[in-house]
């Protein structure tokens, strides 16, 4: 006989989000399509970070708030996407950004969201921007709408 243990659904949902079908030799920066004889292996995913895989976009030379930083994006395997704004490379030492790496989860439910929002203020081409094609324009969108603050500052607390 087979006993099932009855878990709630959030907790099935978190672990099933877990795991991931893997190629032999694959180092978990990018999907590739298997070889002759070979066979994905399901594997637990350890951190949040190894749910992703990329980068898939990258810009070195963006600046949000008046900051250089460098924007990556990787996706995960359900098309959900991680922003990642990490320390500028480019101009002036005192205008780069030098803070600790910045990650923003997107789910595909959020970025769906994203786009409505875009298309409802009538941006050109806003309806397709989840096409694979217009990764870049996708990106552009969400980077021009992030701004750097510092939490002290703006919420009025002292440091």
């Amino acid at each position: 006989a087979v006993r099932l243990n009855e878990y709630p659904r959030p907790v099935l949902e978190v672990i099933a989000d877990r795991f991931d079908l893997v190629l032999p030799a694959e180092d978990g920066r990018w999907w590739r399509r298997p070889l002759a004889q070979e066979h994905p292996r399901p594997e637990l995913l350890k951190s949040d970070r190894a749910r992703y895989r990329g980068p898939l976009w990258r810009d070195d030379r963006r600046r949000i708030s008046g900051k250089s930083v460098v924007v990556r994006a990787f996706q995960s395997a359900k098309g959900d996407l991680l922003v990642e704004v990490t320390d500028g490379a480019h101009g002036p030492v005192p205008g780069r950004y030098h803070g600790p790496p910045l990650r923003l989860p997107l789910t595909s439910a959020a970025l769906q969201e994203v786009v409505a929002q875009a298309a409802l203020r009538g941006e050109p081409g806003a309806k397709t921007l989840l096409a694979p094609v217009r990764l870049a324009d996708l990106m552009d969108l969400l980077v021009k709408r992030l701004v750097l603050v510092d939490e002290d500052v703006y919420y009025g607390t002292p440091a």
